[in-house]
């Protein structure tokens, strides 16, 4: 990731970063990076507008963005609400929630409503799983594609 990142510091352009705050709050966000210093990165984030701090041990993917480019890869609020969920229960339990699990987690009451929100998060190349097969739901590394 450290490299792609280089990459795009070097070339100018945009990435768009998941990052998850000290206190476990994930957002999506565009930075455009100034410098890369040991394990943190010194970039313009176009969310606050302003030049920020941060750590590369709390980016969970990236992915680059064309220059001019306006329109960001939008997650509903509930979304955020089942991907913050996931993430927060992987790093209590070690291991992912069942649909069901996010279900009575969420306090939604259909499995298929689960679902529909993470199928759209996999659409979205933030998630996925193995089908047909339990607890194999997984946060996806942006910079590996």
């Amino acid at each position: 990731m450290l490299s792609f990142l280089e990459k795009c510091r070097v070339a100018g352009m945009p990435v768009e970063i998941i990052y998850m705050s000290d206190s476990g709050v994930i957002t999506q966000r565009t930075i455009s990076i100034q410098s890369i210093s040991g394990s943190t990165i010194k970039a313009y984030c176009h969310l606050r507008r302003r030049t920020r701090t941060f750590k590369l041990e709390n980016i969970l993917g990236v992915n680059y963005r064309k220059k001019g480019e306006v329109q960001l890869r939008k997650i509903s609020k509930r979304q955020q609400e089942i991907l913050d969920l996931i993430t927060n229960y992987i790093r209590e339990y070690s291991f992912p929630p069942t649909v069901r699990e996010i279900c009575n987690l969420s306090g939604l009451r259909s499995t298929s409503t689960v679902h529909r929100h993470l199928e759209q998060l996999r659409k979205k190349g933030l998630i996925t799983w193995e089908e047909g097969l339990p607890r194999t739901l997984r946060l996806i590394d942006q910079s590996a594609s």
